[in-house]
């Protein structure tokens, strides 16, 4: 859809694309992409002496993509619900699909199941004598929320939020235990907190990589034959794609 005016020899056109044309395409884009979310070790202070920091793994967590043949690594902070100290393990993505909604581009990351996708270690209280506890993330996924402007001519991305979503169980010590009312009392917020960790970790790691997303998306809107000037860029409550781009032209 074109509607526009002429003016001073730059032409100004509203140019909507629908959300199945952006995005129907969009996973092309984004299909080959790869999340690895990791900081666990199983072994004993192989990376840190700090007791609260025991099973820490550096360096473990990844985003790829495929098509580019590049791998971006980073961390995943232990996060301290005292007293316990809460890993990430293992958790390998299956499955991105993108989609618009709410006016934002969301990513959805899916990943395989695990065993234990968060590891707890009691750190130095007298419960720690009832064991460690540990969930299970069955059907996890993480909706990566992308609100678009634009800026220098293109898309950009103006803010970014994560929402994860899954069943949260436990085991060990939480549940089914003389000693389950611990958990209650020392780490009552234990759910969200775990949530918490990995969804700002998500966010945090995609504030830092903005411009890598954003190179995708324009390289993408390219694709879709947008080459002009883009000055606005608005995702509709529908999914639709509204863009302000300008061009060169003669105004006869």
């Amino acid at each position: 859809m074109f509607t526009g005016c002429c003016r001073d020899g730059v032409r100004t056109e509203t140019r909507t694309l629908t959300k199945e044309e952006w995005i129907g395409s969009l996973g092309g884009t984004f299909g080959d992409l790869t999340l690895r979310l990791n900081n666990y070790t199983p072994n004993f202070g192989e990376f840190r002496e700090e007791a609260e920091l025991a099973f820490f793994k550096p360096n473990d967590s990844f985003l790829a993509i495929g098509s580019l043949g590049i791998s971006f690594p980073f961390d995943i902070q232990v996060q301290r619900s005292d007293p316990y100290s809460l890993y990430v393990n293992d958790i390998n993505s299956t499955r991105v699909v993108p989609d618009a909604r709410g006016g934002k581009a969301v990513i959805t990351i899916e990943f395989e199941d695990n065993d234990t996708e968060v590891v707890g270690n009691c750190v130095d209280n007298f419960f720690c004598f009832c064991g460690d506890p540990a969930v299970n993330l069955d059907d996890l996924k993480i909706d990566i929320l992308l609100t678009l402007g634009a800026a220098g001519g293109r898309v950009v991305i103006r803010d970014v939020d994560a929402r994860m979503r899954s069943t949260f169980e436990e085991s060990g010590p939480c549940v089914d235990n003389a000693c389950a009312f611990a958990c209650d009392l020392l780490a009552p917020d234990r759910e969200s907190t775990a949530r918490s960790s990995i969804e700002g970790r998500v966010v945090e790691f995609f504030n830092m990589n903005r411009g890598l997303v954003e190179g995708l998306l324009n390289n993408h809107l390219r694709s879709l034959g947008v080459t002009e000037t883009i000055t606005s860029a608005i995702v509709g409550q529908n999914g639709d794609l509204s863009l302000i781009v300008q061009y060169p032209d003669t105004c006869e």
